[in-house]
């Protein structure tokens, strides 16, 4: 997979918040200088919606803050019905341009007609010095040439120097005269456009320009002949000649380069003493374009693939959340996720998370939708993942890994009939998609298994929770939550072992009973563990939530399930215990209508608190207490109660019957 950042991922937020600045410190210059009006952003590439977003979220704050109207104009060329971000302002109306090529001015996208700013202007050109019409010359010992011929024929041929105007000739000769041997590119096409855009502006206009690759004179002297690669689409644009033609134009350039492989260059016409104001409206390009996104982008693969995935995401997130370190490694991240810690995966979760929450086109990119739905999936979050796959799908872009993994989140939701239904679309896109088959299989003997009054999935009325019989392809998610330590203090169920994959675990509870149960969100997928440990008509409540979904109410709704399962299989008394500090946990027991018992256990468990649930028909206390101790005998829980205490609870029997 290439690391390579593409269009769609922008230049990146430290680019927007770069150019915001400029905005504000071009709106306060101008100002200063008194030129009167509005400051009119123009974005030729609105259509890169990441950078527009960012540079919303930038600009916008700083233009209330300063109390100046602005407004930020998205402008195609009317070619390309590509989406665009929606126009908005501050203090004025906003509008939308068009700028048709070979049209002297924008139009209005709504009227039709032409459009003169009220204001001074701040146009965002992008790539456009690329994109517009370029010559490439080859200077050779005073001898000019040009690449030129048909498509696909094109070849060095003399120079017609008749073609240009007077002293665009005399600039290319004296390229010819002081380069022995190097090639040059001669922008007409951006120098055509800059010089109508800075007559359209009257009241003053800053162009930025951006390039990727060899970009100057500089840089050229330094190349030979035979590694410039002159089929290229997009030769480098030669911003040398353009900042020493621009008081051709009554402007003023400044170039800033970096590494060779990005070049900015700032031109701007009716500013007086502009040559002074242009490195400070330029300085933070400057630092944007020092920063190293490429490099980040780079460094997570690599860290990712060198399997540190901790390093990898420390990396990521002084991104700001940046889809590009998603896209450039989200196979390697789901790799690496798959089998990291939950602390760190629960990290690379937030990180997405956050990622897809502040990126509003995030929804439209069917590789960014795939690489969260598989990352999600790696880091267990369900409910991510589900999402975002369902949104591919539904984008016409699902491959059949993606379907396969879709499967998996359904069979995480218990929602295993839909689950084989994805694995039979996966199949039907590929029938050699061993994953799918495999996934198939393995569902359908889960559905098989769904027999019997305690083998049944339960599902809430009301709540998006289900009791799913506990199974051997809980054990993943199962370890993942009972890492907190508390969970087997707390319930007195036996701890995982170091290095356990819950297989062994599981395979202990259903030796005690048929009755346990994976509690299984709707969105979330597995989030806790409840049983009844059954004794003829007796059964003994256990249950726990998980870390990661502690205090979202999950515990009361699963308990009042397992409570009308036990009710619906005759069960007619319902025990449990809770520690006498687990406060929230009595909490939940009472608002499920069990009371507390006076009974207590001896030392080792004397500090805790038995509640009693009668389901069939009332029941006493005295009652209750003896089936307890039954219970506790007839089952090896391990608890003991006292003779003392036996005894009075048979007096309190035989003073029962007397009254």
């Amino acid at each position: 997979m290439s690391t390579a950042l593409s269009a769609r991922d922008g230049w990146g937020p430290e680019w927007a918040a770069a150019v915001a600045d400029v905005a504000s410190r071009a709106a306060a210059v101008f100002s200063s200088a008194g030129v009167p009006g509005c400051l009119t952003v123009v974005d030729m590439q609105s259509c890169r919606l990441l950078d527009a977003w960012w540079l919303r979220r930038c600009l916008e704050p700083l233009a209330r803050l300063s109390g100046r109207p602005l407004r930020y104009v998205p402008c195609g060329d009317g070619r390309h019905a590509q989406p665009t971000a929606p126009a908005w302002s501050v203090g004025t109306a906003p509008m939308e341009l068009c700028w048709p090529q070979g049209s002297s001015v924008p139009l209005n996208r709504v009227s039709g007609q032409a459009w003169l700013p009220d204001g001074p202007v701040l146009l965002l050109t992008g790539d456009a010095a690329q994109r517009l019409p370029q010559e490439l010359l080859l200077a050779h010992h005073g001898q000019m040439s040009e690449w030129a011929g048909e498509p696909g024929a094109k070849a060095w041929q003399p120079m017609d120097a008749a073609r240009h105007c007077a002293w665009i000739t005399q600039s290319i000769e004296a390229y010819a005269s002081c380069l022995p041997s190097a090639m040059l590119s001669l922008p007409i096409g951006y120098w055509r456009f800059a010089a109508q855009a800075l007559a359209w502006a009257p009241h003053g206009c800053l162009m930025v320009a951006r390039a990727e690759g060899w970009s100057s004179i500089a840089d050229m002297r330094e190349t030979t002949i035979d590694r410039i690669d002159v089929n290229g689409d997009a030769p480098p644009v030669n911003f040398h000649w353009l900042a020493q033609q621009a008081p051709r134009l009554g402007a003023s350039a400044h170039t800033i380069r970096h590494r060779r492989d990005t070049v900015v260059q700032l031109m701007v016409g009716g500013l007086p003493d502009a040559q002074a104001a242009l490195p400070l409206l330029g300085a933070p390009l400057a630092a944007a374009v020092r920063s190293p996104r490429a490099d980040r982008v780079r460094a997570v693969r690599a860290l990712a693939l060198a399997g540190d995935l901790p390093a990898a995401l420390s990396v990521m997130e002084l991104a700001t959340h940046d889809p590009a370190m998603l896209r450039s490694a989200w196979d390697v991240l789901a790799a690496r996720a798959a089998s990291a810690s939950p602390a760190v995966a629960a990290r690379l979760g937030m990180w997405l998370e956050h990622a897809m929450a502040d990126n509003p086109w995030f929804g439209e990119d069917q590789v960014l939708l795939r690489a969260a739905g598989h990352v999600a999936l790696a880091c267990a979050r369900i409910d991510l993942a589900q999402t975002v796959l369902r949104a591919l799908d539904d984008l016409g872009g699902a491959v059949a890994s993606d379907l396969a993994a879709l499967a998996r989140c359904l069979e995480q939701l218990g929602c295993f009939e839909a689950a084989l239904g994805a694995c039979d679309r996966a199949i039907a896109l590929d029938a050699k998609h061993t994953q799918s088959a495999v996934l198939r299989a393995r569902i359908t003997v889960r559905i098989a298994a769904l027999v019997g009054p305690w083998g049944m999935q339960h599902e809430h009325p009301v709540a998006p929770l289900l009791l799913d019989p506990l199974h051997a392809d809980h054990a993943p998610m199962l370890v993942r939550q009972m890492r907190d330590p508390s969970i087997p203090s707390m319930t007195a169920l036996p701890p995982l072992t170091p290095g356990e994959d819950g297989r062994a675990w599981i395979e202990g509870r259903l030796k005690d009973g048929p009755a346990s149960f994976a509690i299984v969100h709707r969105q979330l997928g597995f989030v806790g563990y409840i049983d009844l440990r059954l004794w003829q008509s007796t059964a003994f409540v256990c249950y726990w939530i998980g870390p990661d979904f502690q205090g979202l109410g999950l515990c009361a709704p699963a308990l009042a399930l397992a409570c009308d399962l036990a009710a619906r299989n005759g069960v007619e008394l319902l025990l449990s215990s809770a520690y006498d500090d687990n406060l929230r946990s009595l909490r939940v027991l009472r608002k499920n209508g069990f009371e507390a018992m006076t009974v207590r256990a001896l030392a080792p468990d004397h500090d805790r608190t038995f509640v009693m649930l009668p389901v069939a028909a009332p029941m006493t206390q005295v009652e209750a207490e003896k089936r307890l101790a039954d219970f506790c005998e007839n089952t090896g829980s391990g608890l003991r109660f006292g003779a003392a205490q036996a005894g009075a609870t048979d007096t309190a029997t035989q003073d029962t019957k007397e009254d």
